[in-house]
């Protein structure tokens, strides 16, 4: 079985524990994070499952540094792009089955890092967001390279789930910026950078154990199957 794991930073990808079967894949920030996936499809020929990974900003009240989000669909500037309920539904089960922290909904592709008064708006506007068949579901969280991933997923036919780890709160700034290196972050708010590489390890280790639970779960049921 063939699995792709994307996410964009080394920090999140640092605990992914490597394996034969699964490929992990850096992607670009943002609207080019599919850029590199056709490349990718190639290297590892067929894809029986893409797992987009990475960190996520908060929009629900409650959620935590590291806690986990499965999407159920993603909404972006052009639609909505929903994922498989099946997988959703194996993926829940395997996580919840490993006492993994897992919150499930619709997620927003963003094109920006948002600070805490830009989360809270989209969080107060996604309430009215027209979702597809999960309008009456709140959304959970916010990130860049899910929506561009998912919709490249879909149009070449590729299984994909989406599971983030939540860094940021929707009451926490993320004090970086995309458009900006981040040592002027360090610079600019030293305090805050300290505080984020702190939930960065926790987010991380989250992902990390994520994968672990998902990757085998999907090698198990791809032999079973």
């Amino acid at each position: 079985m063939s699995i792709v794991v994307t996410a964009c930073f080394a920090r999140e990808t640092k605990w992914i524990r490597r394996r034969s079967d699964v490929r992990v894949v850096r992607t670009p920030i943002g609207a080019r994070a599919a850029e590199c996936m056709d490349e990718a499809a190639d290297g590892a020929g067929t894809i029986d499952l893409m797992i987009s990974t990475g960190f996520c900003g908060g929009l629900a009240e409650g959620l935590e540094t590291g806690d986990l989000v499965l999407a159920r669909a993603v909404q972006t500037a052009d639609g909505t792009v929903a994922v498989s309920a099946d997988l959703v539904d194996r993926a829940r089960g395997a996580l919840e089955t490993a006492r993994c922290p897992i919150h499930v909904g619709p997620i927003d592709g963003s094109e920006t890092v948002l600070d805490v008064v830009a989360k809270r708006s989209l969080a107060e506007c996604a309430a009215f967001a027209e979702c597809a068949a999960f309008a009456e579901h709140e959304v959970l969280a916010v990130d860049m390279e899910s929506g561009p991933l998912a919709r490249w997923a879909a149009a070449h036919d590729v299984p994909f789930i989406i599971c983030r780890s939540v860094l940021d709160p929707v009451d926490v700034d993320p004090v970086f910026a995309a458009d900006r290196p981040l040592w002027r972050s360090i610079v600019r708010h030293p305090l805050g950078t300290l505080r984020m590489a702190r939930r960065s390890a926790v987010a991380g280790r989250s992902i990390g154990r994520a994968m672990d639970v998902l990757c085998a779960s999907a090698i198990e049921e791809g032999v079973n199957g």
